[in-house]
């Protein structure tokens, strides 16, 4: 997973990222999605921010277009690229986690006021489906990457 973000010249993170917005385009049947995510970082041009203690993060909105782009890799790229355009707070029903390391671990928790446990399942098994789906083939064209592959991620085993 790390070996593959690496040869795209993106961060594990905007995979995943990318991996979550092409879900949430499929499931929903659009071209573009907007979800939260959570970056730190100190900015330079904060006043003070060199007495600043402790962890800076935000919350930003990540804007997904799959118009016009041809795979994951190129979508991956124009997401980085543009993260940090916006900076507002979410109140996420969904939050999603990535650990990396020798064995990469993902962790979705949510509000099951919101969400019923079963959609979170759903979604769990349709991103691996995702995810196997790039590692297998990482040019593969995003049209692939389509509901016929959550179905069968989300067919009974």
């Amino acid at each position: 997973q790390q070996g593959l973000a690496q040869s795209w010249g993106v961060t594990l993170s905007s995979v995943f990222q990318g991996l979550w917005g092409v879900l949430l385009c499929r499931l929903q049947g659009r071209e573009e999605v907007v979800f939260g995510a959570t970056v730190s970082g100190r900015p330079g041009s904060l006043p003070g921010v060199e007495g600043l203690v402790g962890l800076c993060i935000n919350a930003v909105p990540v804007r997904m277009r799959l118009a016009g782009m041809a795979d994951m890799r190129s979508l991956c790229l124009r997401m980085q690229a543009e993260l940090g355009e916006g900076f507002e707070h979410f109140t996420q029903a969904l939050t999603l986690q990535i650990f990396p390391g020798t064995r990469l671990e993902l962790d979705l928790n949510y509000d099951p006021g919101r969400v019923p446990t079963k959609v979170v399942e759903e979604l769990m098994r349709a991103l691996e489906a995702l995810a196997l789906a790039v590692l297998a083939q990482p040019a593969r064209p995003l049209v692939e990457l389509d509901l016929r592959l959550l179905r069968h991620a989300n067919s009974p085993r």
